[in-house]
């Protein structure tokens, strides 16, 4: 998709000839069933990044998770989260140098921030900072330091943030690598288990596009 960087609440709502409450519990219905169909697929792309960027899954994982989360809950299709990462990890690597000194916890919320950037130019309408501030930063840092972080990282990165298709190709493919071999056994799985198994609710506060779910989880 081409990058407009636009911030929008509720992307999609009105799209349907509904009314705003019809439309709204239909958008978070459809992104509720998109989580427990795409489950166990996060915690696999989780697991991937993790190996990929030689972190341990505890604690890096949950914040990776509740950022995948939020983006299934706003809409996005799991396959767009995955090139999200992706670019994620392309860009992260290109800034090892610096990366590679910094602590675990400093590592993954750069990461996440390298994320953020990403998913603006995935995604024609991105969720606004603020929310992926309440949904994956609020317990790290206040705001003020969350945007001081989001610069710093964009000047490392000399704001270039666009990853040629052939690069990015082997990067999605690594990530997609061992859902690829896990994919046969999830089919057999059915929908009310993955439903049953998926929470998204450990702590972490609900994002502005997904309060309409809340209630139900």
């Amino acid at each position: 998709m081409c990058a407009s960087s636009q911030e929008v609440d509720h992307p999609g709502l009105h799209d349907r000839g509904l009314s705003a409450a019809e439309a709204e519990k239909a958008e978070a219905n459809e992104c509720k069933r998109a989580l427990a169909m795409n489950s166990s697929r996060v915690v696999l792309l989780c697991s991937a990044l993790c190996t990929a960027l030689d972190l341990p899954q505890d604690p890096a994982a949950q914040p990776l998770r509740k950022a995948m989360h939020m983006m299934l809950l706003s809409g996005y299709h799991m396959e767009d989260i995955e090139v999200t990462f992706a670019m994620t990890l392309f860009t992260v690597r290109q800034n090892a140098r610096v990366v590679n000194h910094m602590g675990l916890l400093e590592k993954v919320l750069v990461t996440l921030l390298h994320a953020y950037c990403a998913h603006c130019l995935v995604f024609d309408e991105c969720i606004p900072c603020r929310v992926w501030h309440e949904w994956v930063f609020a317990q790290y840092c206040s705001p003020r330091m969350l945007t001081m972080a989001l610069r710093k990282v964009c000047l490392l990165s000399k704001w270039r943030f666009n990853v040629p298709e052939e690069d990015l190709r082997p990067v999605l493919d690594e990530l997609r690598a061992e859902f690829a071999l896990d994919a046969d056994c999830e089919s057999k799985v059915p929908v009310r288990d993955r439903t049953d198994s998926c929470s998204t609710n450990d702590g972490s506060p609900r994002c502005a596009e997904a309060s309409s779910v809340s209630e139900s989880e």
